[in-house]
């Protein structure tokens, strides 16, 4: 009786050399050993190479071990496939088996080939993917294990293989690929270059404030921006006719001092009181987008009023890659359980620094967590939410949100126009950015998340344009 050669061996076959060429072609190259002898599960072995500073190819001496199962004639282990995922069933044995070799230190990798289409499909086994995958397939025999079409396929020539699925890679310079450097030190390009200090009739802020509330005379429309420490009043302006009504109730009278840059960067004093004043006109600017500033956190976030506003609270932005118009959900209820229930604002924090004589903002993407829009939850839970949240932000992902920010602000322009009137200018400089011909890797990390977010299906009608014309 002739050999027959099976169809499942062929497409067996197909899988792993189309595999095989991923890793060859991968710059640099991936070491790949296929397993010869009985298949117990495991069917090659990886080692990883990576670039060293004469730009040779050198093996780091990393081992991952990788199961392939390919889809074709005769086998079919893509399963409930949808547009953007499907699922490949496991057996008890396979996960049992993988448990093992975790348990011993090696990273297991599960490859997935869609011989027809020629599209390779690779996920790390996670203990979470192992959990969850028992835990909803309760008394059955086989465990689906699900694959993102997207976050999971392996690209011929995008060489991002070990970023992606070394767990060394992460304390390493990778000197093969290019990488945009993004500083989020935004420099200052116009600013006022003198303040002009006034006597107060009164002790401090607050009690102008507590004046203007309650005295009914004078409006905070009728004020100019300033801060007040102790019985002295900081503007950038020359207060005259323009602000009678706030020198003649507010100050003891019209005569000022002014007090020059070069004074205020060598006193800390008077540079604080210089950046408090840019704030002001900063926080006034971002009003009129819709974000406010919390002074216990010292955090800039979306204001959200679930009286009048519906979540999800939705603005309109761009991709940074594709320049495409799209929604962004910057509010958005969650509930956990029945214990945490609360509103998830982005945000951000605005970090000052005099740098060789010139003012630089550092910009930080931030959340904030509120239970109705205005009251903060407590720090110990919004510092447990923001790691978890945090965690996730690689490089990549950082970066956009520095784009999502800078663009809000400027209208996707080179410079953010915070305040032009009367000879004051305030105008800050776009992100600074340079290719680079080394890389700093993401960290491959995942957390085991024990409770499930529910954001709260509500319809909604409250949408900030981003890019109008309005300040």
């Amino acid at each position: 009786m002739p050999k027959i050669i099976r169809d499942t061996h062929v497409t067996g076959m197909k899988g792993v050399n189309l595999f095989e060429r991923y890793c060859l072609q991968h710059n640099p190259v991936i070491i790949f050993r296929e397993t010869l002898k009985s298949d117990f599960g495991i069917d090659a072995e990886l080692e990883m190479t990576e670039f060293n500073e004469e730009k040779k190819v050198q093996p780091t001496g990393e081992t991952i071990k990788i199961q392939i199962k390919t889809d074709g004639t005769g086998h079919s282990y893509i399963r409930n496939e949808k547009t953007l995922q499907f699922e490949y069933y496991a057996s008890e044995d396979d996960l049992d088996y993988w448990s093992k070799y975790k348990s011993h230190g090696f990273e297991v990798l599960l490859v997935v080939v869609d011989a027809q289409n020629e599209k390779i499909y690779c996920k790390k086994v996670f203990e979470l993917d192992l959990g969850i995958a028992k835990t909803n397939q309760k008394n059955k025999k086989s465990f689906p294990i699900i694959f993102d079409k997207q976050q999971n396929l392996l690209q011929f020539g995008k060489n991002d293989f070990r970023e992606r699925f070394s767990d060394t890679f992460g304390s390493r310079v990778n000197y093969g690929i290019t990488e945009t450097l993004v500083s989020n030190l935004l420099k200052f390009q116009k600013l006022p270059k003198m303040m002009y200090s006034y006597k107060s009739k009164f002790k401090d802020k607050r009690s102008i404030i507590k004046f203007i509330k309650e005295g009914g005379v004078l409006q905070f429309k009728d004020c100019p921006f300033y801060v007040s420490y102790g019985a002295t009043v900081y503007t950038f302006n020359s207060l005259g006719k323009e602000f009678k009504s706030f020198v003649d109730n507010i100050l003891e009278d019209d005569k000022s001092s002014f007090i020059l840059y070069n004074e205020i960067i060598e006193n800390r004093v008077l540079r604080n009181h210089y950046i408090e004043l840019i704030n002001e006109y900063i926080r006034d600017k971002l009003k009129g987008k819709g974000i406010i500033f919390n002074p216990k956190y010292k955090r800039y976030y979306f204001a959200f009023n679930p009286k009048k506003d519906s979540v999800p609270l939705i603005v309109e932005t761009l991709t940074r890659i594709r320049q495409d118009i799209t929604e962004r959900k910057v509010v958005t209820w969650h509930e956990y359980g029945t214990k945490y229930k609360f509103y998830r604002h982005l945000a951000f924090n605005l970090h000052f620094h005099f740098i060789d004589e010139e003012l630089y903002v550092a910009l930080a993407h931030k959340y904030l967590f509120t239970e109705d829009g205005w009251k903060t939850l407590p720090p110990k839970e919004i510092t447990k939410f923001t790691n978890f949240l945090t965690a996730r932000d690689y490089n990549d992902k950082y970066y956009n949100w520095l784009y999502f920010w800078w663009t809000l602000f400027s209208k996707d322009s080179d410079t953010w126009d915070i305040f032009d009137y009367n000879k004051i200018v305030i105008k800050i400089q776009a992100f600074y950015s340079e290719e680079v011909s080394f890389g700093i890797p993401m960290e491959n990390k995942i957390e085991k998340i024990k409770i499930r977010s529910r954001i709260k299906k509500l319809p909604y009608s409250n949408t900030n344009q981003l890019f109008t014309d309005e300040n």
